[in-house]
């Protein structure tokens, strides 16, 4: 697979919801992780595994059920045994969409011991706080759970000090319930309009969601405006608030927690390899006449 060209490997350490993709258990890691490593490439991990003799509640509809079925704990462990196979076999680790601020001390740990790791959060965990989130209401529903408000904010500081790396939307455009948040055109808007509040620059707004992931995915050539990279550019107005509305949505399915939310920074185009691919919510006709949405 390496040398067929994937840009990383990408593991749950749970049951993802689908059958065919299962959980990777501790002796499935013991033998892969050292392969990974001979590889370079980084390893992307789910990092949620079961906890023994730990029973959810009954579901009643209400968020705090479904945040209490997938406690913190859960996260942390995982994130402990991803730990300790790093130390022993030094692959490049990625926590993808951390979720509790709990594992923060053992990142920042690892981190300070020259452990090659990085981590990425998600812009509904930056924005939303579990008790504020409505009842009935599954398009909030993402794994790991959004949790408290307090954590919420050490979130938050976690990237202002460089604990987390990047910013991730983890979209699932699903028309029910998935694994991540249908988000994927709100994530700058969205994070424009947390960053101000919580006194994070345009600049480290960029690393988060541009140089970072592309850093990650080894495409040197892309995440910086400067000659010579891909100008795969967004353009847009980073001083208006905008409230988006079911209409607004491009992507399939029209669904999204953000919706009737003030957000920041609404989208005016889209730039890919020097071309414009979206420009004021209509996609030019590529050259073989086929619009360029929903798929």
């Amino acid at each position: 697979m390496a040398d067929a060209g994937v840009l990383g490997y990408k593991s749950f350490l749970i049951h993802s919801g689908i059958d065919e993709f299962g959980a990777m258990l501790k002796d499935d890691l013991e033998k892969s992780c050292p392969l990974i490593a001979k590889t370079g490439l980084p390893f992307l991990v789910h990092a949620e595994t079961e906890i023994p003799d730990f029973t959810p509640p009954a579901y009643r509809y209400v968020y705090r059920d479904f945040t209490a079925s997938r406690p913190p704990r859960m996260e942390t462990e995982a994130i402990r045994m991803m730990l300790d196979l790093c130390r022993r076999f030094r692959f490049r680790l990625h926590i993808v969409h951390l979720a509790t601020a709990e594992a923060l001390p053992m990142l920042c740990e690892a981190k300070a011991e020259g452990l090659p790791l990085t981590v990425e959060t998600c812009p509904h965990y930056l924005y939303f706080a579990a008790e504020n989130i409505p009842d009935k209401s599954p398009q909030y529903k993402c794994c790991p759970p959004i949790r408290d408000e307090r954590n919420r904010l050490q979130l938050w500081e976690a990237v202002k000090n460089g604990t987390i790396d990047l910013i991730a939307s983890d979209h699932s455009p699903a028309p029910a319930t998935w694994g991540g948040v249908a988000s994927l055109q709100f994530t700058l808007p969205v994070i424009l309009a947390e960053a101000e509040k919580q006194g994070v620059n345009l600049i480290r707004v960029s690393e988060l969601l541009c140089t970072a992931p592309a850093k990650l995915a080894g495409m040197m050539q892309k995440g910086v405006i400067a000659e010579g990279y891909d100008a795969d550019l967004v353009i847009a107005d980073d001083h208006t608030d905008y409230t988006p509305t079911e209409s607004d949505i491009l992507y399939r399915h029209a669904i999204s927690p953000y919706l009737g939310y003030r957000l920041k920074g609404k989208v005016k185009a889209t730039v890919l390899g020097g071309k414009i691919i979206y420009e004021n919510g209509k996609f030019p006709l590529p050259p073989q006449g086929r619009p360029i949405l929903r798929h």
